[in-house]
C-alpha cells in the first residue's frame, strides 16, 4: 500500500468525520433550548415556564428532589408551542430573531413555600436544571428582591449577577425566592445578542421566580428610538393572562401571600386607560390582601429624566392608586434612587405627592439602575425637593423587602453588600377579617358635616373592610357621584365633597357591594337647617296634564321661586298654556313670593293653540283653499285636492295614512304630502285596412311616451302616421290627451306586370315601326 494511497485515504476519512459531527451538530442544534425562565402564576400554586426551541415537540418536566443530575419522580408538563421570527429592521444587522417556537408550560397545584426543580427537553437535548420556590400561603416572613434598569451589554451584564449575589450572602433574612424587575432588562428589545448575553451572565435569575414588566428598551426593535409593542417581552415570559386585553401578558396581577402585586405595562401611552383603570379596580375588589404593590417602568413621580412620562402617569393613576390604598408603587425608568414615603391627597397636576399620611399614604420608591447606567446628571433640583431620599449616584444597586408580621423592611444595596438606605412600613391593613351581618354592615355607615368647610362626609367603620368589595353613592347633586370606589383598606373610612350649605337638607343614597357580590342599600339624610319646612302644591290643571317632573312641594327658604323656572309646562290637547294663577288671584303670576310660607293652589290658564301645516306637495300646486294651520275645535277639517300635470291626485297622506280632512284627534303639528298617480292616455289607431303588431302600446303618459309601432297591409307599404293632419315619427311632447293616429299606405308594384309592360311598350313600337315602313313603300 503506498504512501499516496493512504494519504487518499486518510482524506476520505477526515472528510467522512466532519460531515459526522455535522450531521450531529445539526440533529442537536434542532432540540436547541435557550431562555429558560420561571414566571409567577396568579397565585402560589401556579408556575409559568418560557424558553425558546428549534422545534415544536418539546416539554418540561419538574420535582422536588433531585437524585444527583436528575429530577427524581418528574411530573411532565407538554409545552403549547408557538412558531415565531421577527425580521430584521432595515439595515440594523443586529436587529431581528430567527424563527423558532416561544414554548410555555404552566405548572399547576404546586404546593406553597417548596423549592421545585425543574428542566425543558426536546429530542434528545435537555436544558440545564433551574429551581423556583413557590410563596408561602400562611402569612410568614419571606422576602423579595426590587430590581429595575440593568439595560445592559455583552460581559457588563456581569454587574447585576454580582449584585445579586451580594445581596442574597449579605442579608440575615429569610432567602428571597422573588425578584420583582420594573423593565429594561436589555438595552434594546430587538437585539437577540444581549437577550443572549442576558441569560448567560446573570445566570442566577434561573433559580428564582420572576414577575417582570417591559421597559421603554423592550419595546426598542432596533437602533431607531421608537416604542414599537410589547412583541419581544412576550416572547421571553410566561406571566398570567389575567390582565386587560390590550396589553394581555405585560399587565397582569398575582397574589404571593399576604402580597397582592399588580404589575403595569404603561410604557406605551396608546393602551386603554378606562379599561386598564376598570381591571385595576376589579383586582383589588376581588383580592384583598395585607398589602398592595404596583410595579411599573415610568413612575408617577420623576427625577428629571422622564418627567413628562411621570405626568401621564399622574393623570392617569394618582386618584385611583389613592383610591385602592397602594401601600407601594415601584418604578424604574429614571436611573436614581428615590422615595416619598407615605404621601396622600396628592394633584395630578403637581410634582408633589401630598402630605405625609401615616394611615393613608403611598410610598413611591424608584430604584437605582441595577445596572451602570445613570441618570443622576439630568436630575432637576425643583422636582428633587419632594423626595424624601434621593441618591443620584445609586446605580448597580438593588432592594431587598422582608416581610416580618405586618411589618415591611426596605433595604438599599450595593454591588458590594452593604445598605445604604434603609426605611420600614408598616401594613394599613388587618391579617384577619371579622365576619359581619348585613345589619351590622349598614350600621357601619352614617353621614357628617363640616360647616367651616362647607363639606359633607359619609363615613363608615373600617371593619366593613373584607365584607365589603366597593361603595357607590348616588344624590347630593355631586359630579362625581355616581362613580365607585374599592373599599381595599380598614383605613380609608370616608369619603368627603365640599360646596354643601346650611340653606338646604340634602339625601344621600350608598350601594354597597358585598364580597360576595350581592347588593345592600341605605339612604342617609342630611339636615343642614331644622327651620326648613316643606310645603304642598295642588294643581287645578282644567282639564290639562300635568307635566311627570313638576314637583308636589317646595321649601319656604327657596322663596321667592321663580315659576318660569321652577316648574314645567303642562300640556291640553287644542290648548296652549297661559301662565298659573295663585290661590285666588284673578292674575297670572310668575312667582311665589316670599312669604309664601303655606300649602298653595296653582290653577293653569289656557289660550287656544293654533298648530301648524306643512304641505310636500311632490312637484305639485297646492289649492288656495287650504289652510296653513288650524285649531282643534275646527277638527274635522276638510282639505282642497292639489294638482299636478300629468297627475291624478290621490289625496292627502298623514303619518302614511291617505287623508281628505285633518282627524278630530290631532294635537300637533303636522305634515302633509300629496299622493299622486300619473295619468295615462290612449292611444287610438285608424289603420285603413291594415294590422297592428301584438305589442303596439294603447297608452301613453308625460313620463312614458313609447315608440310608435310599424302596422302592415298586404299590398301596401307603410309610410307613416298622421295626427290631426300632421305627419308624425312620435308621440309629441306636449301630447296630454287621447290620441288618434291614422296610417298612410303606398299600393305597392307588381314586379311581373313591370315586364309585361316593357313587352307592351316595344310591341307597340314595332307595330308603328313596321306601319311607317309599309306607308313609304306604297308611295
Amino acid at each position: 500500500m503506498t504512501f499516496k494511497y493512504l494519504k487518499k485515504l486518510l482524506f476520505i476519512q477526515v472528510i467522512v468525520f466532519i460531515l459526522f459531527v455535522a450531521i450531529n451538530f445539526t440533529v442537536r442544534a434542532e432540540g436547541e433550548i435557550k431562555y429558560l425562565t420561571a414566571s409567577v402564576g396568579e397565585s402560589y400554586d401556579e408556575v409559568g415556564i418560557n424558553y425558546h426551541c428549534n422545534v415544536d415537540n418539546s416539554y418540561v418536566i419538574y420535582g422536588t428532589t433531585l437524585n444527583g443530575s436528575e429530577i427524581e419522580n418528574p411530573i411532565r408538563v407538554d409545552s403549547v408551542s408557538t412558531l415565531w421570527k421577527l425580521d430584521q429592521v432595515g439595515e440594523d444587522t443586529q436587529s431581528g430573531f430567527s424563527e423558532r417556537y416561544i414554548c410555555k408550560a404552566n405548572l399547576t397545584h404546586l404546593k406553597s413555600n417548596t423549592t421545585y426543580y425543574y428542566q425543558a427537553i426536546s429530542n434528545d437535548v435537555k436544558s440545564s436544571i433551574q429551581s423556583f420556590t413557590t410563596a408561602s400561603n400562611d402569612n410568614s416572613d419571606k422576602s423579595f428582591m426590587f430590581l429595575t434598569d440593568i439595560q445592559s451589554v455583552g460581559s457588563s451584564f456581569k454587574n447585576a449577577e454580582n449584585l445579586i449575589q451580594s445581596i442574597l450572602n449579605a442579608t440575615d433574612s429569610p432567602d428571597p425566592n422573588l425578584v420583582v424587575m420594573t423593565g429594561d432588562q436589555v438595552d434594546r428589545g430587538g437585539y437577540e445578542q444581549q437577550w443572549i448575553d442576558y441569560y448567560n451572565y446573570v445566570p442566577s435569575l434561573g433559580n428564582f421566580l420572576q414577575a417582570t414588566v417591559p421597559g421603554n428598551h423592550e419595546y426598542y426593535f432596533s437602533s431607531n428610538g421608537s416604542y414599537i409593542s410589547n412583541e419581544i417581552y412576550n416572547q421571553f415570559y410566561n406571566n398570567p393572562t389575567n390582565g386587560p386585553s390590550d396589553r394581555l401578558g405585560s399587565s397582569y396581577y398575582f397574589v404571593w401571600d399576604q402580597i397582592l402585586f399588580i404589575m403595569l405595562d404603561t410604557v406605551k401611552t396608546d393602551y386603554n386607560v378606562a379599561q386598564q383603570q376598570e381591571w385595576f379596580r376589579n383586582v383589588v375588589k376581588n383580592n384583598p390582601t395585607q398589602w398592595i404593590i404596583v410595579g411599573s417602568h415610568p413612575g408617577l413621580y420623576a427625577t428629571g429624566a422622564y418627567e413628562s412620562d411621570a405626568q401621564i402617569m399622574r393623570r392617569n393613576w394618582l386618584d385611583l392608586f389613592e383610591e385602592c390604598q397602594v401601600d407601594i408603587a415601584l418604578n424604574g425608568h429614571e436611573h436614581v434612587y428615590a422615595r416619598k414615603n407615605l404621601r396622600y391627597n396628592g394633584n395630578s397636576n403637581s410634582s408633589t405627592a401630598g402630605e405625609k399620611d401615616e394611615a393613608l399614604g403611598i410610598t413611591y420608591l424608584q430604584g437605582g439602575a441595577a445596572g451602570l447606567k445613570n441618570y443622576g446628571g439630568q436630575s432637576k433640583p425643583s422636582l428633587l425637593e419632594d423626595y424624601d431620599y434621593v441618591n443620584k449616584t445609586a446605580t448597580n444597586t438593588g432592594v431587598l423587602f422582608t416581610l416580618t408580621g405586618n411589618e415591611l423592611k426596605v433595604e438599599l444595596y450595593t454591588a458590594a453588600g452593604k445598605v445604604i438606605d434603609t426605611f420600614t412600613l408598616t401594613a394599613k391593613r388587618p391579617t384577619s377579617i371579622e365576619q359581619l351581618s348585613d345589619q351590622e354592615i349598614l350600621d357601619a355607615f352614617d353621614i357628617s358635616y363640616d360647616e367651616e368647610k362647607s363639606s359633607v362626609s359619609i363615613n363608615w367603620d373600617g371593619k366593613i373592610y373584607g365584607n365589603v368589595a366597593s361603595l357607590k353613592f348616588t344624590g347630593g347633586n355631586l359630579s362625581d357621584m355616581g362613580q365607585e370606589i374599592a373599599i381595599s383598606t380598614n383605613k380609608l373610612t370616608s369619603k368627603s365633597w365640599s360646596g354643601y350649605y346650611t340653606d338646604y337638607n340634602y339625601e344621600f343614597q350608598v350601594e354597597i357591594t358585598k364580597v360576595d357580590g350581592s347588593k345592600l342599600y341605605k339612604t342617609l339624610p342630611l339636615i343642614l337647617n331644622l327651620a326648613l319646612l316643606d310645603y304642598e302644591i295642588t294643581y287645578n290643571l282644567d282639564g290639562g296634564t300635568n307635566h311627570p317632573d313638576n314637583p308636589s312641594k317646595f321649601t319656604g327658604t327657596s322663596l321667592p321661586i321663580d315659576l318660569t323656572t321652577f316648574l314645567k309646562n303642562p300640556t291640553k290637547d287644542g290648548y296652549l298654556f297661559d301662565g298659573w294663577l295663585l290661590d285666588d288671584s284673578d292674575d297670572v303670576t310668575e312667582t311665589i313670593p316670599d312669604g309664601t310660607y303655606h300649602n298653595i293652589v296653582l290653577k293653569a290658564t289656557w289660550k287656544k293653540a293654533p298648530y301648524t301645516i306643512t304641505y310636500e306637495l311632490m312637484g305639485g300646486t297646492n289649492s288656495k283653499y287650504n289652510p296653513q294651520n288650524f285649531y282643534m275645535d275646527e277638527l274635522p277639517l276638510r282639505l282642497s285636492k292639489a294638482t299636478k300635470e300629468g297627475y291624478i291626485f290621490k289625496g292627502w297622506s298623514l303619518n302614511g295614512t291617505i287623508i281628505t280632512a285633518i282627524p278630530t284627534d290631532t294635537n300637533s303639528n303636522i305634515v302633509l304630502t300629496a299622493v299622486w298617480e300619473e295619468e295615462t292616455y290612449k292611444i287610438i289607431y285608424s289603420l285603413n285596412g291594415g294590422n297592428l303588431p301584438s305589442d303596439a302600446p294603447t297608452e301613453y303618459s308625460l313620463s312614458n311616451k313609447p315608440t310608435l309601432p310599424t302596422p302592415t297591409k298586404e299590398g301596401y307599404i307603410f309610410t307613416g302616421w298622421t295626427l290631426n293632419g300632421k305627419s308624425i315619427s312620435s308621440i309629441p311632447t306636449d301630447a296630454k290627451e287621447t290620441i288618434t293616429l291614422s296610417a298612410n299606405w303606398e299600393k305597392e308594384s307588381k314586379k311581373g306586370c313591370k315586364k309585361n309592360s316593357a313587352a307592351q311598350i316595344i310591341f307597340s313600337i314595332s307595330l308603328l315601326v313596321g306601319t311607317i315602313l309599309i306607308l313609304r313603300k306604297k308611295h
